[in-house]
């Protein structure tokens, strides 16, 4: 799986013009090097947190496959077991 993290660029701020300021991957925001930053940061968060979830949910259909499959195996056992019997 690949790491989200690596989509959102890190700021470029040695490009900045005026109010603006030049993301790596070319996309401009407006407003004070501050909250520039912050909402910045608060993405990367973000994306840290989503792929924490994706993990969680990777992990947990994993981990319910594996069950299925004992649940089957079990189920296999008992049915072999009765038709010994029979």
């Amino acid at each position: 799986m690949g790491r989200v993290r690596q989509k959102l660029q890190v700021l470029n701020l040695d490009e900045q013009k005026g109010n603006s300021f030049v993301l790596q991957d070319g996309e401009v925001k407006e407003g004070k090097r501050k909250r520039v930053e912050k909402e910045h940061e608060e993405g990367l968060e973000f994306f840290s947190f989503m792929e924490k979830i994706l993990v969680l949910k990777e992990t947990y259909i994993i981990v319910g496959a594996q069950r299925l499959m004992q649940m089957l195996n079990r189920l296999l056992v008992l049915q072999e077991e009765s038709w010994k019997k029979s």
